[in-house]
């Protein structure tokens, strides 16, 4: 759990990007682990679907959402980076409906080869 908590501290210090949660600190003593990044108004794309039910989002915001998320995971990609937990929960709603992409917490380095390092 304590290499986790590093591992995505360490990640999120050092991603910088538009459609990536911006890191602001971490805070550790025993008992509390917190890890405080910019906030989302909207909450989680899990959450903004629960509420929405059967309602449609307008098709384009969901392009421009899905885009969002793209350019997020090409620039994490980019850096020889897998997130490995890619899902609406890690999704974030920001006041202008963008989305940010979150928790780092299993993420890997992609090795040269292209191959997960074995753990």
């Amino acid at each position: 759990m304590e290499q986790q908590f590093q591992q995505e501290v360490m990640m999120l210090a050092t991603l910088k990007h538009p459609k990536i949660v911006r890191f602001i600190g971490a805070y550790r003593k025993p008992m509390v682990w917190c890890i405080v990044t910019e906030y989302a108004k909207g909450g989680s794309v899990r959450q903004f679907l629960m509420k929405r039910q059967i309602r449609l989002v307008p098709l384009k915001l969901d392009v421009k959402q899905a885009l969002d998320v793209a350019r997020g995971m090409a620039y994490v990609h980019g850096l020889g980076l897998i997130h490995k937990d890619l899902k609406s929960d890690n999704l974030f709603i920001f006041g202008d409906k963008s989305i940010k992409i979150a928790d780092f917490r299993v993420a890997s380095v992609r090795l040269d080869d292209g191959e997960l390092p074995t753990t």
